[in-house]
């Protein structure tokens, strides 16, 4: 019906999530408790400053992205 094979779709529910999505979600996380403990007054650039003081590697951009 879909063009997936029963399998194929069986082992994609079952997948681990990758390192990737795991840090993704570690950055937004961090993202949303720095936005709220300063009450909404950071930004992008300000917050990425304290990411990378917490050891993360991330850019302007990518955080912008994450908090829209």
């Amino acid at each position: 019906m879909l063009g997936v094979s029963r399998s194929g779709f069986y082992k994609w529910v079952q997948a681990e999530p990758s390192r990737q999505e795991l840090l993704k979600t570690q950055v937004m996380e961090r993202i949303s408790f720095h936005f709220q403990d300063t009450k909404g007054r950071y930004g992008s650039p300000k917050i990425t400053h304290l990411l990378h003081q917490e050891g993360f590697r991330t850019t302007v951009r990518t955080v912008s992205s994450y908090m829209q």
